[in-house]
């Protein structure tokens, strides 16, 4: 624990910008050692030089630079006009829009997606009402970790980039 505590407090006098200043403020507005849990030095070590979002591989703080920051679209479709910044989603595009090959259908609704996870994803967050993740700070649930992760930016200015696990933290206020 005092690791962790010592990380964050090095974020204040790193040159990690106005990120690290970010979760710098983050961490003091909890004195739950709970909230400071989420984001462990050892789990995430790759840090984009633009913006401060962390990543536990080099490849992926790559690929994000180059999507995100450089705004590349290396691959194009041949079929149309699209451009995409991953091999994945253009492949992807490909199946889901011009040949209707190898994809997975929603078994409440029948939509089809070109993923198996971005189907499971639609029945979780639209056909289930369970809501699993909880906002510390006003008890409001939410059915997916990224509404909660919008809301706590939205309602109390925090921002959450690259944490894992969010349905499990336990924040209270100071």
């Amino acid at each position: 624990a005092q690791d962790e505590m010592d990380y964050f407090l090095m974020l204040e006098g790193s040159d990690g910008g106005e990120q690290g200043a970010n979760e710098a403020a983050t961490v003091d507005k909890f004195t739950s050692l709970q909230a400071m849990k989420v984001m462990k030095p050892e789990s995430k070590r790759h840090r984009c030089d633009a913006c401060g979002t962390m990543f536990k591989r080099s490849y992926d703080m790559k690929r994000h630079r180059i999507a995100v920051h450089q705004k590349r679209r290396d691959f194009a479709c041949s079929y149309c006009a699209r451009t995409f910044t991953q091999n994945g989603h253009l492949h992807e595009h490909v199946r889901v829009s011009h040949t209707g090959k190898n994809l997975f259908a929603c078994p409440t609704c029948e939509k089809t997606f070109g993923t198996k996870s971005k189907m499971e994803r639609h029945a979780r967050t639209v056909h289930n009402d369970t809501r699993d993740h909880t906002c510390g700070l006003c008890n409001i649930k939410f059915k997916a970790k990224r509404y909660l992760k919008a809301h706590l930016l939205s309602k109390h200015e925090i921002k959450m980039d690259g944490m894992e696990a969010m349905s499990q933290l336990s924040l209270t206020k100071d």
